[in-house]
């Protein structure tokens, strides 16, 4: 058993090495492709692209509390209906374990959530945008963060998220969170959930 589990997370992790190695090809067949054609201000414009990209990449890769650094940086290479456009504040990197596993407990609880949506009902792949900040609550700790979650589905799966029963969903979050906020903005859903550093 702890053989099988230790080829799953080699395989796993060949797979990200991979899709990281296509992922830079692409890029670079891109901006050679503008090169060659001179299209030096598309290329400037791609350019700059790929290093707000790979900005946003590293400021996850510094995020203290490694599993959910992991989650974020590998979720978008396993998942099927659904991706995370991350956003991460330079000041919230170092977080406390608990604080961590607060977050990574509120972002799966949402995703799951919105995957399932995304699954009773056959679309393209849905954009998650994920946000975190430093709270301006302060708490004795010292340590609160702001999550926002922000999606705009498409009309199926707006319908599935419209009829999603949110206040189990609050529940759910309850013992991770405080301040839980869920509304829509036109056809937006969005959430937002303060954490304070440890579950209650």
């Amino acid at each position: 058993m702890q053989k099988a589990a230790q080829i799953d997370e080699e395989h796993k992790l060949l797979t990200c090495l991979n899709f990281k190695r296509h992922d830079w090809l692409n890029h670079l067949q891109v901006m050679t492709g503008y090169l060659s054609l001179r299209e030096y201000d598309r290329l400037r414009n791609y350019v700059t692209r790929v290093l707000d990209e790979a900005e946003r990449e590293g400021q996850i890769f510094q995020i203290a509390y490694a599993p959910l650094a992991h989650y974020l940086l590998t979720y978008n290479i396993f998942a099927k209906d659904t991706a995370f456009n991350v956003h991460i504040a330079a000041n919230v990197t170092r977080l406390k374990a608990q604080v961590g596993e607060c977050l990574l407990q509120a972002i799966c609880t949402f995703e799951q959530v919105i995957a399932a949506a995304c699954t009773r009902k056959a679309t393209d792949v849905v954009t998650i945008d994920l946000a975190l900040h430093d709270s301006e609550n302060k708490v004795p700790s010292g340590c609160s963060y702001v999550l926002y979650v922000d999606v705009t589905p498409p009309p199926a799966v707006y319908e599935a998220l419209r009829n999603t029963n949110w206040a189990l969903v609050q529940k759910q979050l309850g013992p991770w969170c405080e301040d839980v906020t869920i509304d829509w903005d036109g056809r937006t859903l969005e959430c937002g959930v303060r954490v304070a550093g440890q579950a209650k």
